[in-house]
């Protein structure tokens, strides 16, 4: 989800694609290694994190490293996961490296809370998950429901809920309205 939506922004550009700690730069990668990036991270998950709580007393403590939030927190850990990646899974540095830089741009962007949130309120049908009030929030929203899988998946709820905010009409334009008038639904 994370680099669907990662990918979908450098295609247009936008600066919010932009990588700060690489001096502005995006990266710069084929739509195969983004998605070879997000195959190779979901293994990661299931061979230290997931069996690791299945089958390990406590396991879980010792591959907190491979989660997204921890994959850049520091030098250590980076060169442990970078190093678990191309020894034991036989993929190259570039690709561990991908998976990296985009978790720590999620982190700088605050997006790894909100993924899963949203992954939460997509799967379990928890509404509360994501505080749709607060603008910043919104807008990293609407853009996972714009460039990921599932968002697409939840597309039409979310243009449901934008046309009861009054933030577009029934027509789907842009809308200040702060209600909808019955004669406009009929």
């Amino acid at each position: 989800m994370i680099a669907e939506l990662y990918n979908g922004l450098r295609k247009q550009q936008s600066e919010d694609a932009r990588l700060p700690f690489r001096d502005g730069k995006f990266l710069s990668l084929t739509d195969a290694e983004f998605q070879a990036a997000d195959h190779i991270y979901t293994e990661t998950v299931e061979r230290y994190v997931i069996n690791a709580i299945k089958h390990i007393m406590g396991g879980a403590m010792q591959h907190e490293k491979f989660l997204l939030k921890n994959l850049g927190e520091n030098k250590g850990n980076l060169q442990n996961v970078v190093k678990t990646i191309t020894n034991e899974m036989h993929y190259t540095k570039r690709e561990a490296m991908t998976i990296i830089t985009l978790a720590i741009w999620a982190n700088t962007n605050e997006l790894i809370d909100l993924a899963s949130a949203f992954l939460k309120m997509h799967n379990k049908g928890e509404v509360d998950a994501v505080d749709l009030n607060n603008p910043e929030t919104f807008k990293w929203f609407e853009l996972l429901v714009e460039h990921s899988f599932f968002g697409r998946m939840i597309k039409p709820v979310f243009e449901i809920h934008k046309i009861a905010e009054g933030l577009i009409d029934i027509n789907g334009n842009e809308s200040n309205v702060s209600e909808i008038e019955v004669s406009d639904v009929l």
